[in-house]
């Protein structure tokens, strides 16, 4: 698991609480380069939100993007079900969440 910056995991912690009133979450993730520990000072910050009776990820997803304009306008989000996030073979993206992903 790479070192996040401080700077980064307040700014999910802040996304977070933002989002809660939004979505009923269960798990935030920071997974990507920061995760990775490839980031650099450009990269955005990868955010999985994992949530409640999500009927449609995209939707939920796009409901919840603006909200990271008040904190750090490099958080890129993507939401997923918990439902989703529950079973136990995961492919694509979810799958990279789960291997690499770091829970804030």
């Amino acid at each position: 698991m790479a070192k996040i910056p401080i700077r980064v995991i307040d700014a999910v912690k802040k996304f977070k609480t933002a989002v809660k009133t939004h979505l009923n979450v269960k798990k935030v993730f920071i997974f990507g380069s920061y995760a990775k520990g490839g980031f650099t000072k450009d990269s955005d910050i990868d955010v999985c939100v994992i949530a409640d009776n999500i009927e449609n990820n995209f939707m939920a997803m796009l409901d919840i993007a603006p909200l990271s304009i008040g904190v750090d306008t490099r958080i890129e989000p993507v939401v997923y079900s918990y439902e989703d996030y529950k079973e136990k073979r995961s492919f694509g993206l979810l799958g990279e969440v789960k291997r690499y992903g770091v829970e804030v």
